[in-house]
């Protein structure tokens, strides 16, 4: 587990494991013990980087579990009946504020947000946006943004939202503003300024 996940994560949380061999098969467990100190050897590869041992209990038996399978494990750290969350890249720091950039007509404008959990791949918005607009997924460069493609609203599947690490991001894509029905939220930002003429893409926000 990476360091900046240990606040968030304690004995006894849920976990979701899934596994690339078994597909479509979900193992049910609780997290049983985290190292008190960092893996000796992701420090050795990379001294920035301290990720610390974390077991995790199987419940209900472990039915086609080989050691050495690939898996991915997601801690369950919160959950909501609905919460509106975009992508992680979507959010940026705009003089020092969380922000995101929302397409007000033809141009685009940076807009503080209050953000919650993220999952390394969407982050919870907990206010300064609606189901619906559209927000910019790659950082504009330049003052005065003119916005040349959208997705229009979607609806999701209700989704739990983990702390653990995902695999993935979409780039410079267009996603949608989503509100799902149990999810988590995220806490993450990134540096950016205002555009002149972008061809980066947005999406629109959704409820699900």
């Amino acid at each position: 587990m990476h360091e900046s996940s240990l606040e968030k994560i304690q004995v006894g949380l849920p976990v979701r494991v899934t596994v690339d061999a078994l597909p479509g098969k979900v193992f049910s467990g609780k997290v049983a013990s985290i190292a008190p100190l960092p893996d000796a050897r992701s420090m050795f590869m990379n001294p920035d980087l301290k990720v610390y041992p974390t077991q995790i209990d199987i419940e209900g038996g472990a039915n086609g579990l080989r050691s050495g399978m690939t898996c991915k494990a997601e801690i369950i750290v919160a959950q909501y009946p609905s919460a509106l969350y975009v992508p992680v890249q979507s959010i940026i720091q705009v003089n020092g504020r969380t922000s995101a950039y929302v397409r007000e007509g033809e141009r685009t404008e940076p807009r503080a947000v209050e953000i919650g959990l993220d999952d390394n791949r969407m982050v919870r918005i907990i206010s300064g946006l609606k189901v619906g607009e559209t927000v910019l997924l790659n950082p504009p460069l330049a003052a005065g943004t003119a916005v040349r493609q959208e997705e229009p609203a979607q609806e999701a599947a209700a989704a739990r939202e983990p702390a653990a690490a995902a695999q993935g991001e979409e780039p410079a894509q267009g996603a949608a503003v989503q509100q799902p029905s149990g999810s988590e939220e995220p806490a993450s930002g990134a540096g950016g300024t205002s555009p002149r003429r972008s061809a980066g893409r947005c999406a629109s926000a959704s409820r699900t």
